[in-house]
C-alpha cells in the first residue's frame, strides 16, 4: 500500500526516505512511524542499495511526536506507543546499510533521536537540535539513549567511531580549547 507520510525513493544505488509530513512539521504519529520502520528494512532488504539517506520534505526535518498521540491511553498502550515511537532507531542500530539523516529545520525530541541514531548526519546551517519533551512534563529518554552514546564519540570527532556527523560550514571553524587526548573517554 502506497504511503503518503513516508515516500521511498532509489536512485544510483542511494535509497532516499522523504518525511512526508510538512504540513504537520514531519511529527511521529502511528502510521508514520510504521512506515518509516518499514521504510528502513524495505531499502535493508534491497542488494542494489547501497547507502539510506533520510530527508525531510517541508521546512523542517521532524519536530517530535504529535502530541494528540498521548491521548487517552492506559499504561499498557502507552508502553506499546513509546515503542514504537522508538522502534526505527533500534533497527537502525540492527542495519548493515549506512543511514545518513540529513538535516534542516528543528529536529526535536523524537526527530533528534533519528538523527542521533544515524551513522553520519548532515546538518543545514539553520538546523537547530533539541531534546525538549521535559518542557511538557515528559521524559526524553528515546532521543538520549543513542545521544548518551554517541557524545564521547562526537567530542573527538568519531575518531574510534563508525558514526559521524558534519555541521556545515561551522565545523571547518571548531577549535579545541583541550588537547584531543583530555577529551577522551576514560
Amino acid at each position: 500500500m502506497p504511503s503518503k507520510n513516508i515516500l521511498v525513493e532509489r536512485k544510483n544505488k542511494i535509497g532516499f526516505i522523504p518525511l512526508n509530513r510538512p504540513e504537520k512539521r514531519n511529527t511521529f504519529n502511528v502510521p508514520f512511524a510504521k512506515e518509516l520502520n518499514g521504510a528502513l528494512w524495505e531499502l535493508e532488504r534491497e542488494d542494489d542499495i547501497r547507502v539510506i539517506v533520510i530527508k525531510a520534505a517541508g521546512k523542517h526535518f521532524s519536530t517530535g511526536i504529535e502530541l494528540d498521540e498521548f491521548k487517552d491511553k492506559n499504561a499498557s498502550e502507552y508502553r506499546k506507543f513509546i515503542h514504537l515511537m522508538d522502534e526505527h532507531n533500534h533497527t537502525i542500530a540492527r542495519m548493515k546499510k549506512m543511514v545518513i539523516t540529513s538535516v534542516k529545520g528543528y529536529a526535536i525530541a523524537n526527530g533528534a533521536g533519528l538523527v542521533y541514531a544515524s551513522d553520519f548526519a548532515i546538518a543545514a546551517e539553520d538546523a537547530k537540535f533539541g531534546t525538549t519533551a521535559i518542557n511538557l512534563g515528559l521524559i526524553c529518554l528515546g532521543p538520549a539513549v543513542p545521544l548518551s552514546r554517541l557524545v564521547g564519540r562526537k567530542k573527538d570527532f568519531g575518531v574510534n567511531s563508525n558514526r559521524r556527523y558534519c555541521f556545515c560550514r561551522r565545523s571547518a571553524k571548531v577549535r579545541f580549547n583541550k588537547p584531543r587526548s583530555s577529551l577522551r573517554r576514560t
